[in-house]
């Protein structure tokens, strides 16, 4: 049975490059992306995918702080933030663009963005592993 990429991955796939080579794009094979010259990059279970090459990224985050920035986010506290984020991406680009979030976190404010705007699709960039767990799931 073939690995299935995730649906929002595929739908952003024409976008990645290896950063190996740098011009040329990956294509999915068996639960990894690949590019033609055999550099493979494999899709975590959890929907994302690392594209760090070289000396490992490191991070603060460990779990406890990735819930804690959840469970804080989800009292809204900061909805009015996302509120406008969402808004000026709303007004700024057109409804079938794709909105690139770097240093997306836990997907939060990008979530927020593409409840905004449908027909777009979202790509979070970070290095913490632990929160790109959560921005995976933070939107369909």
């Amino acid at each position: 049975m073939p690995v299935l990429l995730p649906p929002a991955l595929e739908r952003s796939l024409d976008l990645l490059r290896c950063p190996m080579c740098r011009t040329r794009r990956l294509h999915h094979d068996r639960g990894a992306l690949r590019c033609p010259a055999g550099h493979t990059f494999d899709v975590a279970r959890h929907g994302y995918v690392g594209l760090l090459t070289g000396t490992r990224a490191t991070s603060g985050d460990d779990v406890a702080m990735v819930q804690a920035r959840s469970r804080f986010l989800s009292t809204g506290t900061y909805a009015p933030i996302r509120r406008v984020v969402a808004r000026l991406a709303a007004n700024s680009v057109p409804e079938q663009a794709t909105v690139v979030d770097v240093g997306c976190g836990t997907g939060y404010y990008l979530a927020g963005a593409l409840d905004q705007l449908p027909g777009a699709r979202g790509l979070g960039l970070d290095t913490p592993v632990r929160a790109l767990r959560s921005a995976a799931r933070a939107h369909e």
